[in-house]
């Protein structure tokens, strides 16, 4: 159909004479298609492949069914006001023309408003070139579009520039081409400047700085004053010797750094005799890309991998792997498997499901339960969860041990009654070691009748059969709501308090020791390497690095570092999975994470 049977109104006049012929060549067989371009304005209109080029009104006649992409281009000092017709806003036009089509192209002269907006606790000044911006006082002006802008800023005494940020610019540098209508923000710190530095530690030995901040590995990345002069020491381990620096530090003598910027040192040792063949190198990464989510919307992980190499990760309400799995929750719990995953349902009632899953999703048992206290894993593979239930006059209780192995198989299901009654609602902590045995930790309510003091942790030791192998006993002071319990190399456990390593409880027996001396505060401790070293990694979001400890305490050096940004975990075949993405706080962007994960490197 002809453009101008609709009639020669408004912008498509400029290409029509009623009754006569449109300004390009028409359509010219039943299998063409006119496109027919109205343009109002100085620009021109333009697809990639030079089909269309049009600086003026225009007719183009192609074959039906083409693809077609259009660009429009305002000419100087003129600017795109927009599409009409087939068309619509101000970015690309994509057409299909299965019959005639007609669009217009506004263009309009005049300008666009830049804005600055000084944000942040301190103060400073932002001019532009060309001039025009001089903020605080004038921070908008009146700019023709397609003009080059460059921002400069300037901190006044006390602050500090930290960044550009807005559609316009970001980082330190401000240099754009001023299109439409922009904001551009400076942000301005209060407080001294500080520079960052960095230490990469490798082999068996730490570094330590003067003044005090840097212990590594542990605490690798550390701000200091702007200028500050600080020294590096580095100390072997038993049986290794110092290599030498790398970075903005070179060969074995002492290390000073004036931190005039950020700086990143490096160490190398030698391996201790202890640690031969426990640091194995980062094979070749590989990324799997799952959805976020959880009840706030915005949660990406924990995540594991399974014996067989599978990726997994939860979000609390999905459970999505590298293998195809995408099983809905809500759940409580991601549990590593042979081959596999498996997961406890979270549920407002005491009854619930452990559920085993095939890699691709597929349900291959469900088992229900009565968790009415806490659970854990299984130093051998597995999962224990513990149901206390007391009498009414809380005097005596009836224990029950769910004990399920690393194919999701129930393998055991124990009953031990008249025990002493434990309150479930406070802070407590399951495990079975090396050796079988299972230990119970938590802090008891003040009427729970145990034989520990007040506001002090009762452990207790149980056989495989669920027997009692000591009574219960003191662990030490309730210093945190939160408690965990990890594995030790040999049989018994290393007590967790909050973010810190607060005993060691040996294997069977009515004892505690002082924790770990490698065991660093604010990292997980995972037995790797086939139960020959440990791996303290980092926890969420806490910058440091994962470095492998061999069982008598000496640091074997850092595989690899994290940042504030990264959550490392690790799997059941030793894969080493870092999540980067939305994080597990509320509030957080995105609608996706990324899994990089070091396939069984630590096997």
């Amino acid at each position: 159909m002809n453009i101008c049977t609709l009639g020669c109104i408004g912008m498509l006049a400029a290409i029509c004479a009623c009754g006569g012929k449109s300004s390009g060549a028409a359509s010219t067989g039943r299998n063409d298609a006119s496109l027919s371009i109205a343009i109002s304005g100085q620009g021109s209109v333009t697809s990639p492949d030079g089909s269309v080029s049009c600086t003026t009104s225009c007719s183009q006649p192609l074959a039906k069914g083409t693809a077609v992409h259009l660009d429009a281009t305002p000419a100087g000092g003129m600017q795109f006001m927009g599409w009409s017709g087939a068309c619509s806003g101000t970015g690309g036009c994509d057409l299909t023309l299965d019959s005639d089509r007609q669009v217009g192209a506004t263009f309009a002269a005049g300008t666009v408003t830049l804005t600055v907006d000084p944000v942040g606790t301190g103060s400073g000044v932002v001019t532009s070139s060309p001039a025009g911006i001089a903020c605080p006082g004038t921070c908008s002006m009146e700019i023709a579009p397609g003009t080059p802008v460059t921002l400069t800023a300037t901190a006044n005494a006390g602050s500090h520039f930290e960044g550009y940020g807005g559609k316009g610019c970001s980082g330190l540098i401000c240099s754009f081409t001023v299109s439409t209508a922009v904001t551009v923000f400076a942000n301005f710190s209060n407080g001294a400047v500080q520079r960052t530095l960095s230490v990469a530690v490798t082999g068996a030995g730490t570094v330590a700085s003067t003044p005090n901040g840097i212990s590594c590995p542990g605490s690798c990345s550390v701000p200091f004053a702007d200028s500050a002069f600080v020294t590096l020491t580095a100390t072997p381990a038993a049986g290794a010797t110092f290599l030498g620096w790398g970075g903005a530090c070179t060969g074995t003598g002492a290390c000073s750094v004036a931190l005039t910027a950020d700086a990143s040192v490096s160490a190398q040792f030698s391996l201790a005799a202890a640690c031969a063949g426990l640091l194995p190198a980062l094979p070749a990464a590989k990324t799997f890309t799952a959805p976020a989510g959880g009840a706030a919307g915005d949660t990406c992980g924990p995540a594991t991998s399974d014996g067989a190499g599978n990726i997994y990760v939860s979000n609390g309400d999905m459970i999505a792997s590298s293998a195809g799995a995408a099983v809905a929750g809500p759940w409580a719990q991601l549990v590593p498997l042979r081959s596999g995953f498996a997961a406890l349902e979270r549920t407002m009632v005491p009854t619930t499901s452990f559920m085993a899953f095939a890699p691709d999703g597929t349900r291959v048992s469900d088992v229900t339960v009565v968790v009415a206290g806490p659970s854990g894993e299984q130093a051998n593979g597995g999962t224990i969860i513990m149901t206390i239930a007391c009498d009414p006059a809380r005097t005596t209780a009836d224990f029950e041990f769910h004990r399920f192995d690393d194919t999701g198989a129930q393998t055991s299901d124990l009953h031990l009654v008249n025990q002493a009654c434990v309150a479930v609602s406070t802070p407590s902590a399951i495990l079975v070691d090396t050796q079988d045995r299972t230990l119970i930790v938590y802090a008891p309510a003040a009427v729970d009748p145990l034989p520990v003091p007040p506001s002090h942790l009762a452990a207790r030791w149980f056989d495989a059969a669920a027997q009692p192998i000591t009574d219960w006993f003191d662990a030490g002071p309730t210093v945190s709501s939160s408690l965990e319990l990890r594995p030790l190399i040999g049989g018994g456990a290393a007590l967790r308090a909050g973010d810190k390593w607060v005993a060691t409880i040996p294997g069977g027996k009515a004892e505690v020791g002082a924790a770990p001396s490698a065991f660093e505060a604010r990292k997980d401790a995972r037995i790797v390497l086939g139960g020959k070293a440990y791996a303290m990694v980092p926890d969420g979001l806490t910058a440091g690095s994962i470095a492998i400890v061999e069982p008598g305490g000496t640091s074997c050096g850092a595989l690899t570092a994290a940042t504030a940004g990264d959550r490392f975990f690790a799997g059941k075949d030793g894969t080493l999975i870092d999540l980067t993405g939305p994080s597990p706080q509320p509030g957080g962007p995105g609608n996706h994470c990324t899994a990089t994960y070091y396939p069984q490197v630590l096997k």
